[in-house]
């Protein structure tokens, strides 16, 4: 699973807004489910290849191209997993710096 256009907008918008952007409540909420969302897709991702896997090396015809390409698709989907996850954390700290600033005025 390649991250699509509207997961790379998605990715792109929340390291804005990481960085500083500005954000309404609403788009820190919206942000936070789409990437939550974008997480469990991920997560399905790494799932199904981890079983595509087991089955391969079940295969005794198994091609060892196959598994390496596989094996790749994991390691990117964890990577881009375990990236998102640190973003989400980020958000959520930023979303409540935020919170906090706006009930101060």
């Amino acid at each position: 699973m390649e991250m699509d256009s509207l997961d790379q907008s998605l990715t792109r918008r929340l390291h804005e807004v990481l960085t500083g952007a500005a954000a309404t409540e609403g788009e820190l909420r919206a942000l936070k489910e789409q990437a939550e969302g974008l997480a469990r897709s991920l997560a399905a991702g790494i799932r199904s290849s981890e079983a595509q896997l087991t089955a391969l090396a079940a295969a005794p015809d198994a091609a060892v191209a196959e598994m390496a390409a596989e094996l790749r698709r994991v390691e990117r989907l964890r990577e881009d997993l375990d990236d998102l996850r640190a973003d989400l954390a980020a958000l959520a700290s930023r979303a409540r710096t935020l919170r906090g600033r706006w009930l101060r005025q």
